[in-house]
């Protein structure tokens, strides 16, 4: 698909969004967009603050993790991430089990598995020992190319620790203001429909919209795809100052395009790409 046509239906889209999810869904977008910002001096309590609840949302339906977020926001809003000491420990294994007595009291308030708990423990306990420094000290500035983005998803991995894995890791990095799109399901239904990316399953023929859930979250490959060709559009977008929310200041604006995408599918807005079977099935 040409680049102008890709530009051209993303604007469109947009519009469509906006006018759909009027005044309160425009203001619920902006407030979004502001808490994800890039700042190179954040601490790193406020890193923690940015995406501890990354793991809740892993794999479940969004209902789920906000219920989840709800239950621990009280108890993590009152724990330092120099509170993370021993009584907070948790085990090595990949589904972590609480050791710690404030760990099983932690994981005791959520309804969530205590995996989930234990990576969040795990994200803490990681940047302890990086409480002097910033966001910007230890994960760089936000201009990144697509070549550097995998450097930065294993650099936070690697920081984060055992659970953090390429798909969250992803999500953290939109929401602590890197250009990055998010590998979710809905954005990539989006992508997918708009015929911005494909996929040729091992039969021959072209993915259809209901492999998109394995597709998008298992390869990489069309990860990194999606993300060279938002770029692309947000690119385009920038050089003609045509951003949605102007005033708001510097950020990303491939988490704007990754709002509406997501928005878009969500609302079910998107309709299959029409040459999309034509396009790829040769």
């Amino acid at each position: 698909m040409h680049l102008e046509t890709a530009v051209a239906q993303y604007h469109d889209l947009r519009g469509q969004v906006l006018a759909k999810v009027g005044k309160d869904g425009r203001a619920n977008l902006q407030s979004l967009l502001l808490s994800t910002v890039f700042d190179r001096n954040l601490s790193m309590e406020d890193v923690f603050m940015r995406i501890w609840d990354k793991p809740l949302f892993s794999g479940v339906r969004v209902e789920n993790g906000e219920k989840w977020k709800g239950q621990l926001r009280e108890a993590i809003s009152l724990i330092s991430i120099n509170d993370f000491d021993e009584k907070y420990l948790v085990s090595k294994a990949g589904h972590a089990k609480p050791i710690g007595n404030k760990a099983k009291s932690l994981c005791g308030k959520t309804s969530a598995a205590n995996w989930r708990v234990c990576n969040i423990i795990r994200m803490a306990r990681g940047l302890q020992n990086r409480n002097d420094l910033t966001l910007g000290d230890v994960f760089g500035h936000e201009d990144i190319d697509l070549s550097a983005t995998l450097n930065l998803i294993n650099t936070l991995s690697d920081a984060f620790g055992v659970g953090w894995g390429t798909i969250t890791c992803f999500h953290a990095a939109a929401d602590l203001g890197y250009p990055v799109i998010k590998p979710d399901i809905h954005v990539g239904k989006s992508m997918f429909r708009l015929g911005w990316f494909y996929g040729i399953g091992n039969n021959g023929y072209p993915y259809v919209d209901s492999d998109i859930k394995n597709m998008f979250r298992s390869s990489l490959i069309i990860q990194m795809a999606a993300q060279a060709r938002a770029r692309l559009v947000g690119d385009v977008l920038l050089e003609n100052n045509d951003r949605a929310f102007r005033d708001i200041a510097n950020y990303s604006i491939l988490r704007e395009i990754d709002l509406v995408l997501m928005r878009a599918s969500q609302l079910n807005m998107v309709d299959v790409h029409h040459d999309y079977y034509e396009l790829h099935a040769q």
